[in-house]
């Protein structure tokens, strides 16, 4: 009986694990799908990994230079860009035309595949949780592959009542009303821009299975959003820049 329950405590801690790093994948997978690819991965904050194609980059930091928290050190080089890298900046950050690119604040993961694709993970924006952004490089140039939304996937409990939209857009109708306390599942977030100001949405799913948008930070105040609890929320030890 005793071990039974050593195994059902192990169980659900990895289904919590894996609950918790959805977006990022494990070496098992990279390998899998990319086995060509090279290495590198250094401590920041936490582990950060690079996954690359020596076609596409050039490695510059050698692997026994360590890098601290405040290191903003090239790490590599994109080949034929000459205003295209990757530097570390609490994690590794990828720059074009010497201005950061991205909404990924805090990157975990950078893989830059053969065909010349690349996928970033890590913390979007200030929030707390990771999303996937994509690139290809096309006529030695860096291009974003928009997405409808940055799939999240998280649940979260509600502390205080709010409309969700039918849109991502303040007139929008009134899909429901989002009591407080409620838990609701957190589906993606998007940048929508509005007379030249970004703003980001969240879609969510309510308990009775109704979706719809609201305005980050909107349903109470910008503090709310570092109140664990509310969604989308900030890192309650720290702001991921």
């Amino acid at each position: 009986m005793k071990r039974l329950k050593l195994l059902i405590v192990f169980l659900f801690s990895c289904c919590f694990l894996f609950a918790q790093n959805i977006q990022i994948p494990n070496d098992k997978l990279i390998n899998a799908r990319f086995p060509t690819l090279q290495k590198y991965q250094y401590f920041c904050k936490g582990e950060c990994k690079i996954c690359y194609s020596e076609k596409f980059v050039k490695k510059i930091i050698s692997d026994s230079e360590e890098i601290s928290v405040l290191d903003e050190k090239i790490l590599f080089k994109f080949k034929n860009m000459n205003d295209a890298y990757i530097k570390n900046m609490l994690g590794p950050r990828i720059f074009f035309n010497n201005n950061y690119i991205g909404n990924i604040l805090r990157t975990r993961l950078i893989v830059i595949t053969d065909s010349g694709y690349i996928y970033v993970y890590g913390k979007y924006k200030e929030y707390r949780f990771d999303v996937v952004e994509k690139y290809i490089i096309r006529n030695n140039k860096l291009e974003k592959i928009e997405q409808p939304i940055n799939y999240i996937n998280c649940k979260q409990k509600t502390n205080c009542d709010f409309y969700i939209k039918r849109q991502p857009n303040i007139n929008s109708e009134n899909v429901a009303l989002i009591s407080k306390d409620s838990e609701i599942e957190v589906i993606g977030v998007k940048e929508i821009e509005i007379n030249n100001k970004k703003e980001d949405w969240v879609l969510i799913k309510s308990v009775l299975g109704l979706t719809g948008w609201v305005k980050v930070f909107m349903a109470e105040s910008y503090q709310a959003g570092q109140t664990e609890g509310f969604l989308p929320i900030f890192s309650t030890d720290e702001i991921a820049y």
